[in-house]
């Protein structure tokens, strides 16, 4: 019999949730001998991620788009195949997770004949439809989910607001297998993306995401164009997105006006490169509107990266100001040009707030830290 169902869906590649998910399963199934399967979408899996996985991964639900059309046509079918996936496995419901979009959390009550089922880091508020996600996430909270995991305090207020009982919320944060990490840094190929003269030469202030409004990157750019009249600094922007022409519209305003802003902007690389990329900087911004937690700031903390992270959400909760990283208000840019200055102007302070970033992370989100808190989630009702 199976230990653990865990349910994701479009678990094919890196990308926040994923790659938690990801060191999550493979501790629990490769470290602590739990007989752990995955439930996914058939879809292409990104090479590097598919060479992490240890655990066995079934991808056979259909549908994975971003169109409310195609998964509500697809929905009954995957009900079905969710079905019997259960019932050839004889797992207990209470050893069943959903860790996926909200469609396949609701395929999934439908499949259990209308049973609150465990929800682990389903991101509630995913949708691109603000009104549907606000209907669907109430509906989830009052009929379908009977106990749930946040990753920080603030997301657990969010799901209080949602209609969900304090009882049923486990605060459990987002981890990261250092191991892993390092492995693949080190099977990483010789290509340099960025010129040693530029490394040596000047700190590298590096940002890696989807280039949106709610990320800040209006905010980073008229920080950093700032920060260039103080001192020579590259910003290394790794990312695609909706607001890729505006950047390099930016980009070639900011060098024209100032001689010493360089801005070096790539497209999204796979992880391996963009690990080696976050490697090679000084400092790791992460000027996010909000963030509900927020998967880079761990990877750039076991990097021994400071992280300049938003004071909206989870971060605040990661991060102690001053010790092992640097808490700013994005909207502030005397505030976010100060921390950016001071991180960037002070080596010695640099590296200490990097070795504390690594101490945090090996004390409290380091996977084997973390998983017997699920495993107990899992086990407890």
């Amino acid at each position: 019999m199976t230990d653990v169902l865990v349910l994701a869906s479009s678990f094919n590649r890196f990308a926040g949730p994923n790659s938690h998910l990801l060191d999550l399963c493979n501790c629990l199934s490769q470290r602590m001998d739990v007989d752990l399967r995955l439930l996914t979408h058939k879809c292409n899996f990104q090479s590097d991620f598919s060479r992490c996985i240890k655990f066995p991964v079934t991808p056979a639900l259909i549908g994975q788009s971003p169109m409310h059309l195609v998964r509500l046509v697809t929905s009954p079918l995957n009900t079905r195949i969710i079905e019997r996936t259960i019932r050839r496995m004889k797992i207990p419901l209470n050893r069943i997770i959903v860790n996926a979009s909200i469609d396949t959390l609701f395929e999934t009550y439908l499949a259990l004949g209308g049973k609150k089922i465990k929800t682990g880091y389903n991101v509630l508020f995913a949708s691109p439809d603000p009104f549907l996600a606000k209907i669907l996430d109430r509906l989830a909270a009052k009929r379908v989910i009977g106990r749930i995991i946040a990753h920080t305090q603030f997301h657990r207020a969010f799901l209080e607001k949602l209609g969900l009982r304090d009882e049923d919320i486990e605060v459990i944060p987002q981890s990261i297998d250092l191991a892993r990490l390092y492995n693949m840094l080190r099977r990483g190929d010789e290509k340099v993306l960025v010129s040693e003269k530029t490394r040596n030469s000047r700190p590298i202030i590096f940002y890696g995401g989807r280039l949106t409004v709610d990320k800040g990157i209006k905010e980073l750019l008229s920080c950093y164009e700032e920060v260039c009249k103080v001192l020579p600094a590259t910003l290394m922007i790794v990312g695609e997105g909706p607001m890729r022409d505006w950047v390099a519209q930016r980009k070639r305003v900011i060098e024209r006006r100032n001689k010493n802003a360089l801005m070096v902007v790539f497209p999204w690389q796979n992880q391996t490169e963009f690990l080696r990329l976050m490697a090679g900087a000084s400092i790791v911004s992460v000027p996010s509107h909000v963030e509900s937690f927020g998967m880079v700031i761990l990877e750039a903390m076991s990097l021994s990266k400071p992280v300049l992270a938003t004071c909206f959400g989870g971060p605040p909760e990661i991060i102690t100001h001053g010790r092992d990283g640097m808490i700013a208000n994005p909207f502030d840019t005397s505030n976010l040009q100060e921390c950016m200055l001071e991180l960037l102007g002070d080596e010695k302070k640099t590296r200490e707030i990097g070795k504390n970033a690594l101490k945090t992370v090996q004390s409290k989100f380091e996977v084997t830290k973390v998983a017997p808190r699920f495993l107990d989630f899992m086990e407890d009702g």
